[in-house]
């Protein structure tokens, strides 16, 4: 039984890093679920209780900053509330629509993550009078805002795999 649960966190944790870049996987739940199904292997579960509980509640807090980020950035490269509104509103509108579109297109979701809080902070932007280049410059934070998110995504997935790894290897 340890030896499946093993495998099953070890394929999580791997899961997971590739998901922190890859828009299509959520990355840091399924490295948690991959931390959490490790910690009940008998060897673990008296030492990692605590990285668990602290982990979960970081992995939830990575969930909200994903769709939130693009939105906060738009507004800080500039953007008003309608940028920042229409950045969150394409990221949500993106993760029904695309993956969708994903079954038959391929990689549209992928592009649907990156341009969807894209378009919503230009359109956001456009609905209160900016001009072009306002509009543009407070799209393109909602992009860096994308990138920050993902890079965030990635470290703390890279930490959940290192953990796993070690604890079982080491």
């Amino acid at each position: 039984m340890n030896t499946a649960l093993i495998v099953i966190a070890i394929v999580c944790v791997v899961v997971g890093l590739i998901g922190s870049v890859v828009p299509a996987l959520p990355g840091p739940p399924v490295s948690w679920v991959g931390l959490l199904v490790f910690a009940f292997t008998t060897q673990a579960w008296s030492h990692i209780w605590w990285v668990v509980g602290i982990t979960g509640a970081i992995t939830l807090f990575l969930i909200l900053l994903d769709y939130l980020m693009p939105g906060w950035t738009a507004k800080h490269f500039g953007g008003s509330k309608r940028g920042m509104h229409g950045a969150n509103l394409g990221a949500l509108v993106s993760l029904v629509v695309f993956p969708i579109l994903g079954v038959v297109i391929g990689p549209a979701n992928i592009i649907g993550i990156i341009l969807g809080p894209f378009v919503g902070a230009y359109i956001g932007e456009l609905t209160t009078g900016a001009d072009g280049a306002v509009a543009l410059k407070a799209a393109f934070g909602s992009f860096l805002g994308l990138l920050g998110s993902t890079l965030v995504k990635f470290f703390f997935a890279l930490f959940l795999f290192i953990y796993v790894i070690v604890d079982i290897f080491v």
